[in-house]
């Protein structure tokens, strides 16, 4: 990443004076020396707690002895699938480390007619759906329903949460 003295009028969006250590050109410029890396605990957070958010609600799910003592408590299972929801919405909304000059990653991949818009939707559509059945499940003592629920919310945080994640990280 460049900067020179005939970008400066313009800006270089990609490399903004606060996001770099630079070093003046004889040309009386600047260039990117080493960038700073922003986001990268966000984004490695993302898709750890996705992984064993899926992980925990398949093994529960699969599990059905741990499901079999019928206590409400495992209405606090519903809040793994809010959890999982509300840092991918961070994540989307949050500052895009490629670029690095404020804009956020839902404005800087999402294309109009493209997939990332419609499955971010449906990511969190389906989180906050099985969220709602799990509370359901777990205050009304429905073994069944939970095993179900929490298995459909598994492989949705598992595939579908991990890909619209990976698709808002890919430059």
């Amino acid at each position: 990443m460049y900067r020179t003295a005939d970008n400066d009028a313009g800006g270089d969006a990609r490399a903004p004076d606060d996001a770099v250590l630079a070093r003046p050109l004889t040309s009386g410029g600047f260039y990117c020396d080493i960038p700073r890396i922003r986001g990268k605990g966000l984004e490695a957070s993302v898709f750890l707690v996705n992984t064993l958010v899926g992980a925990v609600l398949i093994g529960v799910s699969i599990g059905g002895r741990l499901t079999r003592q019928r206590s409400r408590w495992w209405a606090g299972l519903a809040l793994l699938p809010l959890l999982a929801a509300a840092l991918l919405a961070a994540y989307v909304f949050g500052e895009d480390s490629y670029r690095g000059n404020g804009v956020s990653r839902w404005n800087a991949y999402r294309s109009p007619g493209g997939a990332l818009g419609p499955m971010f939707v449906l990511s969190l559509g389906l989180m906050t759906l099985s969220a709602a059945l799990m509370a359901f499940a777990g205050l009304s003592r429905d073994a069944a329903l939970l095993r179900l629920t929490g298995l459909g919310a598994g492989v949705t945080a598992l595939f579908l949460l991990n890909a619209t994640a990976l698709g808002f990280s890919l430059n």
